[in-house]
This record gives C-alpha cells, sequence and structure tokens, in this order.
C-alpha cells in the first residue's frame, strides 16, 4: 500500500490518462450508433456548437436500447468518477447566502412580533404613509407613475441576476419588509427580484440548481431525450416537465421529434434522467457539463478505415 499523498498522485495520474486516451476527435462506435464522448465542461450552447462542427449534434437518447449502451459504456470507462463541476463551489456558497438570507428573514420577523411596539433602535422602519389601506381587498394594484401616490419603492426595479441583486423582500405579521442582502455602495440602484411570475414577464428565471441537482456527489453528462420513442419504458417525466420543449424542428435528423435539454445522473450505482433548466440567473452562461455528441454511421466507418 502506497501513502496517502502516493494514492492520491495515482488518482490524479489515472483521471488525466482516461481523458488523454479519450481524445475530442475520437469516435466511437457501439452497436449501430456513432457518438464522440466529451469530458470537457462546457455551458449547452457550447456543446451543441462543437457537436455541429464535427458533423454531428448532441446525442438524442430516443430508445431505451441507446440508453442502456451508452451508460454501460461510461460506467466502463470510469467516467462516473468525473465528478467535478465547474463552479461548484460558487454555486453552493451562492445558495447557502440565500438561505442565510432567509433564516435571519424568520429571525428578524420573530424579532418584530416581540418587539414591534419597542422599535429597536437598530432597525429602520420606513412605513408606507403615502398608501392606503384597503379593507376587504382579496387584492389590489397600485399606479405608482405618479411620486404623489407611491413611495420609494417605485425606483426598486428588477434584478437580472445574482450580481445585481441586492434587496430582498421579508414578508411577516401582514407587511413586507425589504432587507439589504450585501453592502450598497453610495450611487448603486436598490434591484430586488419580483417573484416568479413577474419575472416570467420580464424574461427572467430565477432558479438555483442546488434546488434541483446535487452538486456534490452526482456525476451528470449532457443528451438530448425523445419521450416519443416507441420503446420508452422505462422513464416518466410528469415530474420533472414543467415546460415546453426545448424544440420540436427539422435538423440535424431531429425530424420531427420533439425533444428535451436532459442531464443524464448517476449516483451510488443509479442511472436518471433530469431535465436541464435554466440556470442563468445564478451561473451567468448555465452550468457546466460533459456531453455526448451523435453522428452518422458512416462518419465511425470513415474514421476506422
Amino acid at each position: 500500500m502506497g501513502t496517502f499523498s502516493e494514492n492520491l498522485i495515482f488518482i490524479a495520474v489515472l483521471v488525466n490518462f482516461i481523458r488523454n486516451t479519450l481524445s475530442e476527435d475520437e469516435f466511437i462506435r457501439l452497436g449501430i450508433w456513432c457518438f464522440s464522448f466529451h469530458l470537457e465542461y462546457e455551458p449547452r450552447h457550447t456543446s451543441e456548437k462543437i457537436c455541429s462542427e464535427k458533423g454531428g449534434q448532441l446525442i438524442m437518447l430516443d430508445s431505451d436500447k441507446k440508453i442502456a449502451v451508452v451508460r454501460k459504456y461510461i460506467k466502463a470507462r470510469g467516467f462516473t468518477s468525473e465528478l467535478n463541476l465547474q463552479k461548484r463551489q460558487i454555486l453552493l456558497n451562492s445558495y447557502h447566502r440565500i438561505q442565510d438570507t432567509v433564516n435571519y428573514g424568520e429571525r428578524f420577523c420573530r424579532m418584530y412580533k416581540n418587539y414591534r411596539m419597542a422599535k429597536p433602535s437598530k432597525v429602520t422602519y420606513i412605513p408606507n404613509k403615502k398608501i392606503p389601506e384597503i379593507e376587504q381587498a382579496m387584492s389590489y394594484y397600485i399606479d405608482a407613475a405618479s411620486p404623489a401616490k407611491s413611495n420609494w419603492l417605485r425606483y426598486v426595479n428588477c434584478a437580472r441576476n445574482v450580481h445585481e441583486e441586492n434587496l430582498k423582500p421579508i414578508i411577516c405579521d401582514g407587511l413586507v419588509f425589504y432587507m439589504t442582502s450585501k453592502d450598497v455602495e453610495p450611487d448603486t440602484e436598490l434591484l430586488v427580484w419580483y417573484g416568479t411570475e413577474y419575472g416570467k414577464h420580464l424574461g427572467i428565471t430565477r432558479m438555483h440548481p442546488s434546488d434541483e441537482l446535487d452538486l456534490k456527489s452526482t456525476f451528470y453528462i449532457r443528451v438530448y431525450y425523445s419521450p416519443q420513442a416507441p420503446d420508452s419504458t422505462l422513464y416518466s417525466f410528469n415530474s420533472h416537465i414543467s415546460n415546453r420543449p426545448n424544440s420540436s424542428e427539422t435538423n440535424n435528423g431531429m425530424l420531427n421529434k420533439t425533444y428535451f435539454g436532459m442531464l443524464d445522473s448517476y449516483r451510488g450505482g443509479m442511472w436518471k434522467l433530469v431535465l436541464e433548466k435554466n440556470y442563468s440567473y445564478f451561473s451567468d452562461d448555465g452550468l457546466h457539463f460533459p456531453f455526448i455528441c451523435e453522428y452518422n454511421q458512416n462518419i465511425c466507418l470513415n474514421s476506422h478505415n
């Protein structure tokens, strides 16, 4: 048995060997299909571009047999040991900050309810004196165009990403408080997340990958999945597909196929397909994952001649 440091060096050499022995230009024929496996981490648009430039497309998992063949190959080559999600720690840190803010909001609300009459000197309350209270109203709208009928919140716009967001709403005892979530420099605009429904109108999605994915111990690889496969009986996506398909078009051999951008995940001996959603609010250009390209069989035949 070698020392701990020697074992770490051996593991690092083994990972590099796996990467180097499978270059981007190597085409792999598995059954009746032709693929190339890419262990470099790329966002979805770059993955699709690389596949297209090599004469193929991101792999289309459109049959149970193809899924089984690909998974068997990935497992046999030891690719599932590649657990490094780029920017993983940054995403985990941002998720922890969100949880810290939620916890602080709950503590603040308890403090407010207990000491609302005393109004602690550390907390500044800015009441909405210009907005009238409306009795027995389920909901109502306020036209904030006129300064005479609005307050300072008329100047608070919606953040487009986590870097811009510096204000958090805290709902407590029928009131809404706004708390800064980071240091705000002079002449900096206050920006808050408006909420899911309003975000849709603005074309902004605020979804953290930690709410959907395991960023610590799961292997992911990027694929397409077509639920129209005639022999697809292993998977149900009722819990995953909550929006429209990524595309339904005729290009690169995807003839009239409705398909979804997916991640094939592996953990503890179990495989599972999950929907790759829009995480750009927290990760700029999206998450970076390894991916698989698929080609016409002739490409594999010609590459081995």
